[in-house]
């Protein structure tokens, strides 16, 4: 089976219909210890479907209460199980900054070139410590200190676990920018401008690059697991705060200021492994107060989980 149709199909079962779609059910048997993946070659259509029963009503309202609370000024959702392809979203049409989101997509361009050349990711390069990075609000716990030499396998790690900046930022010297074009068109997005303004993209779209990634239906099944270990390791307290303690979260956050408009945007993706029965969400909010915003991030995050956790757990 080509490449490009499981990508097509992959594309294909994210675009399809509303939450009540019937999707084939994949295997419920464990996948190797320590899998992130579930290519879509391993989906079993012998199993009997069973889908979560609707809720999308009882995130919408915790979202109403929040924004008449002045709490946020936007936040828009996607949902998917990714057992059985059921979805859905509350302005997920909506056009964020994704900011550091955009992290993901250039962790892939280069596992990527990885796959022909492995030698790509022991490449090392120097960080000299010169040039100025994105300022971040949320500051990272770690990251690359000057006149050290980093592996690009290193570089990668620093920029998708603890969201370091200077880490992007010798990376993007690194890549070509051709090669993050052909990724986007690959995916059917438009190239990155590396403008605010143009580089826009809603929360089902930027959803799709963890599905592809779950998937392994572009990179291959190594680099797939290697990215999702990668995210896993996040330290961003936002999705992953608000499930038990052990679960497994593969996400990435995002955060942008507009001064002028005394505007913040803080977002949180990612893959709840929830025990044979992992789901994606994914959370884009527009606020005033980081805090605020987090805490509806969270918030979404615990009802989500409880909700899934209510169906699934008897069965």
């Amino acid at each position: 089976m080509s490449l490009i149709f499981l990508l097509l199909l992959s594309l294909v079962l994210g675009c399809a219909g509303s939450g009540h779609q019937q999707f084939p059910r994949r295997s419920s048997s464990p996948q190797p210890r320590g899998s992130l993946i579930h290519p879509l070659l391993d989906i079993d259509s012998s199993v009997e479907f069973k889908e979560l029963r609707p809720f999308k009503h009882l995130i919408e309202e915790f979202v109403r209460e929040k924004l008449d609370q002045n709490k946020v000024i936007h936040v828009s959702i996607y949902f998917r199980d990714l057992n059985n392809g059921p979805w859905f979203g509350i302005k997920e049409r909506e056009k964020f900054s994704p900011a550091s989101l955009f992290k993901v997509p250039i962790m892939m361009a280069l596992f990527k070139q990885a796959e022909a050349d492995p030698s790509v990711l022991k490449r090392k390069i120097i960080f000299n410590g010169l040039g100025e990075s994105t300022p971040q609000m949320l500051k990272p716990s770690q990251g690359i200190e000057a006149g050290k030499a980093y592996t690009l396998e290193e570089l990668i790690r620093f920029m998708i676990a603890y969201s370091d900046n200077r880490a992007h930022d010798l990376i993007l010297k690194a890549v070509k920018k051709e090669d993050l074009d052909q990724l986007f068109s690959d995916l059917g997005f438009s190239p990155l401008s590396f403008q605010e303004q143009k580089d826009q993209m809603s929360v089902k779209d930027y959803a799709s690059f963890f599905r592809i990634l779950f998937n392994a239906s572009y990179l291959n099944r190594q680099m797939s697991q290697k990215a999702l270990e990668f995210l896993s390791q996040a330290e961003f307290r936002g999705l992953a705060a608000s499930v038990p303690s052990g679960t497994v979260v593969a996400h990435k956050h995002g955060e942008r200021m507009y001064v002028l408009e005394q505007v913040l945007q803080l977002h949180d993706c990612g893959i709840i492994y929830y025990t044979h029965h992992p789901y994606l969400l994914c959370v884009m909010t527009r606020g005033k107060d980081m805090d605020n915003q987090l805490e509806v991030i969270r918030g979404v995050s615990s009802r989500v989980y409880q909700e899934v956790d209510r169906q699934y757990r008897g069965r």
